[in-house]
């Protein structure tokens, strides 16, 4: 996909264009109507008619340039809001299906997880809002930073947030969800001397070939309803090729060990 051209760019070239038309079309109109004069005379008014529309080109170039520039920042500024969660600054639902987009023919695997934190009513309710808010925000941090950084991580809304990030195969899927589930269980964020009960339930779903993204979601948000099932804190992963049906052993992960403590794939 070609890269955008520059608005200011554009407008400069505009501006250029106009300016050299406006000097050679002068220069004609005074070499037609002085074409009597000879000699320094003859080169001094062809001069000025050429210089004036260069100059006033020249100076209508800057002012447009400076112009753009400002209405093309707005404008990018306004859309990166309209794809930014406010609260926390990740992007939103329509930046993870933008980035969703770009992967529709993908070269390698990947993982769509659906995060949502466990029993955070209770903090809104006991501890307030704004302590509920700042929860929120070390979330999406402790998500951000356990992803690389051309990976994409979103707020959905309320407490559920998504990660969709390449990887190689499955096992490679779970580890990724696995150190994202544990960034989060390890915050040591606290509230009127207390330490919140932060900890999120994973539904993971990897898939290496194109799939819609109204199924992959749907794949990865069952999934982390078998996480809440199971007992919340941990992560719940399938193959988007197996999952067309509930897998009749989901690969769950409590806690990031499983009864013999070696990762569980089920």
């Amino acid at each position: 996909m070609p890269e955008r051209t520059s608005p200011v760019r554009m407008a400069l070239a505009e501006s250029a264009v106009i300016a050299v038309s406006g000097a050679i079309l002068s220069g004609i109109v005074a070499l037609a109507l002085f074409s009597d004069m000879r000699g320094t005379d003859l080169v001094r008014i062809l001069g000025l008619a050429v210089f004036a529309p260069l100059t006033l080109g020249a100076a209508h170039m800057i002012h447009t340039a400076f112009r753009v520039s400002i209405v093309d920042g707005e404008r990018n500024q306004w859309q990166l809001r309209a794809v930014t969660d406010r609260l926390t600054g990740l992007g939103n639902r329509q930046m993870l299906r933008s980035a969703w987009n770009s992967l529709k023919r993908p070269r390698r695997g990947f993982v769509l997880m659906v995060v949502d934190a466990d029993h955070f009513k209770q903090i809104n309710d006991r501890f307030g809002h704004p302590v509920g808010d700042s929860a929120l925000k070390a979330i999406g941090h402790a998500l951000a930073t356990s992803v690389a950084k051309t990976d994409t991580v979103a707020r959905l809304g309320g407490e559920e947030f998504a990660v969709l990030a390449r990887c190689a195969d499955e096992d490679e899927a779970l580890q990724m969800a696995e150190r994202t589930r544990a960034a989060v269980s390890n915050l040591a964020l606290h509230a009127r001397g207390e330490r919140l009960p932060i900890a999120v339930s994973i539904g993971a779903v990897f898939a290496d070939k194109a799939i819609r993204f109204e199924r992959l979601y749907a794949i990865a948000d069952e999934n982390c309803y078998r996480s809440k099932h199971a007992g919340r804190n941990r992560v719940t992963i399938s193959a988007a090729a197996s999952a067309t049906k509930p897998p009749l052993r989901p690969r769950i992960v409590a806690q990031g060990r499983a009864a013999d403590g070696t990762l569980q794939r089920g």
